[in-house]
């Protein structure tokens, strides 16, 4: 069996026993299940022939469904690249410390907590024109542009006459995973669809919607989309599992603050595949939750049994994926680990001394060490920058991972646990083929993470409006105005909230007051169409519009 699979993933015609010779029904059947070809046996000595399909002109038929029969099935389907989006906005916790540090604050005990204790070096955070929807608008309309741009869009290989799909028509599955939910029925999934429908030429056949079970929903998107393209109703397009969340904090616990958002493109063929087994655990558990119409953003949460339920399923998932291999050692069998933290560093050291302890309790604190140096840290580098960022949370470790070991990591297999209170968590494994379509990660630190990015004191309680969104409604974000941020420093390529009107419907801009109206003869016109009829607030609503004669371009330079 296990020649047959590397056989299978080579490419190579698998050595079929021969079996009793196909009626012409059974043949019939065959051909209109899709196979796409006929296979015939020889009476002598039972060998298999394989007749390609061609047209009256000679032309070799594609499949109608490419992914089905042996030899075209799907192979190596896993990661090509991820996207990564973090709000401008961070502080040093540095800085944050020796603000704590106040006897007005919590008094200097607090030093060292949030660096040497929790391990964290900075957080990014929004205000309130930006949400988890915003986020996952920006990242999927920046990946799509980037596809374009650097040419790694491989629809080719799988589309029936060979061609390659435009990019906005090139996704088949989109799921977003999410724990700041913003309707008790519209997924977010709905809104990032209004930029297929106005780029992609009113593209709106896109599976999938919205998952959530605390940080785990993010993880269960990405599950989604391996399993969809895995399977026989895969239509040779991309999948992207989004997962987007703020993990909000008020003033007073501003350390813990932490956003971001993904989106990571599934296919075949992948510099990360998905490796071997996974195992999971899902169990009823109060430890944390959000019920509705509870007063704030928060959950309502009991830290330490939710420590406890995080470690139960790591032991849980790590216990059973390692039956799943036959009792052999994860830890020896894989190079680097990744874990799901929702409060920090110091949480995914915890769980990973508590995967080397069940394999050798006597393990010594050196040899610990060496660990975590070599299988652990690779996979920290954002979240130390970024901050806790829920369901966010493992996509982000794999990408520090990717970035920071580039082509050493080819070759080497990585453990990913990934969890969501209450509680739901997996485990399984990716393996390096090759390098995924990202930036090392002292390039990315230069052309994207501080690209104008905004270092802001401790003391400003920018966030703190962002937390006060809670059940707004009739609304209009104010927060950067508040604090002194002009337009200026808002972002050309991010999306912006503009307005929640009296119904609760939010409203996005590209560019928010610092761009334009959008150019809707570049765009589908039944788009423009439902912008009119369903009365949504557009650009032009909110004026500052620049003067007539005068471009945007011209306008911006004098913001």
């Amino acid at each position: 069996a296990k020649a047959a699979e590397l056989m299978r993933r080579a490419g190579a015609p698998l050595p079929y026993a021969a079996g009793p010779k196909d009626t012409e029904e059974d043949e019939d059947q065959e051909w209109e299940e899709g196979d796409g070809e006929w296979e015939y046996y020889d009476e002598d000595d039972g060998a298999e022939e394989q007749v390609e399909m061609v047209d009256e002109h000679g032309k070799e038929l594609r499949q109608i469904r490419p992914q089905m029969g042996g030899r075209n099935r799907m192979r190596n389907v896993g990661i090509h690249t991820i996207e990564i989006y973090y709000p401008q906005f961070y502080f040093k916790q540095l800085d944050m410390e020796e603000y704590d540090a106040r006897p007005d604050r919590y008094g200097p005990s607090v030093i060292g907590k949030y660096t040497k204790g929790i391990g964290q070096v900075e957080a990014r955070y929004p205000t309130d024109d930006e949400d988890p929807v915003s986020f996952a608008m920006t990242v999927t309309h920046r990946l799509i542009e980037r596809m374009e741009r650097e040419g790694f869009n491989e629809t080719h290989k799988y589309s029936q006459d060979g061609s390659t799909l435009k990019c906005w028509n090139s996704i088949g599955r989109l799921d977003v995973g999410s724990e700041s939910l913003i309707d008790r029925s519209k997924s977010m999934k709905a809104y990032v669809m209004d930029l297929f429908e106005r780029h992609g030429d009113g593209e709106g056949n896109i599976e999938g919607v919205d998952l959530y079970n605390a940080c785990y929903g993010g993880q269960a998107a990405g599950l989604s989309c391996q399993n969809w393209v895995e399977s026989d109703r895969w239509d040779g397009r991309y999948g992207i599992a989004i997962a987007t969340d703020v993990s909000d904090a008020p003033h007073q616990a501003l350390f813990t603050v932490g956003a971001a958002c993904t989106a990571t493109l599934y296919y075949p063929d992948a510099p990360l595949p998905h490796h071997s087994h996974r195992s999971s655990c899902i169990l009823h558990r109060f430890d944390f939750f959000k019920p509705v119409g509870w007063y704030h953003m928060g959950p309502v949460v009991d830290g330490k049994y939710s420590i406890d339920a995080y470690m139960n399923c790591v032991d849980t998932c790590y216990h059973g994926l390692k039956q799943k291999m036959n009792g052999r050692p994860l830890l020896q069998i894989t190079d680097y680990n990744v874990f799901h933290t929702g409060g920090g560093y110091h949480v995914v050291k915890k769980a990973f001394d508590r995967c080397i302890r069940s394999e050798d309790p006597k393990t010594p604190a050196a040899v610990r060490e060496e660990y975590v140096k070599a299988k652990l840290l690779p996979s920290v580098h954002l979240l130390k920058l970024i901050g806790p960022c829920h369901t966010v949370s493992s996509f982000l470790n794999i990408s520090s991972v990717i970035m920071s070991e580039w082509d050493k990591a080819l070759g080497k297999i990585l453990l990913v646990f990934t969890y969501g209170s209450g509680c739901a968590s997996t485990m399984y494994q990716l393996r390096f083929d090759d390098i995924a379509w990202m930036d090392p990660l002292a390039v990315w630190k230069v052309r994207q993470l501080y690209r104008e990015a905004i270092n802001v004191k401790p003391e400003c309680q920018l966030h703190q409006v962002y937390v006060d969104t809670w059940m707004k409604f009739d609304y209009r974000p104010h927060g950067r105005k508040l604090h002194g941020f002009g337009y200026h420093t808002l972002q050309l390529d991010a999306y912006y909230l503009m307005e929640i009107d009296p119904w609760g419907r939010r409203f996005y801009h590209r560019g928010g007051m610092r761009t334009g109206p959008m150019d809707t003869r570049k765009m589908n016109a039944n788009a423009v169409h439902y912008d009119k009829i369903e009365n949504r607030s557009l650009r032009e609503k909110f004026g500052d519009l620049p003067p007539d004669g005068v471009s945007w371009e011209a306008a911006k330079k004098g913001v």
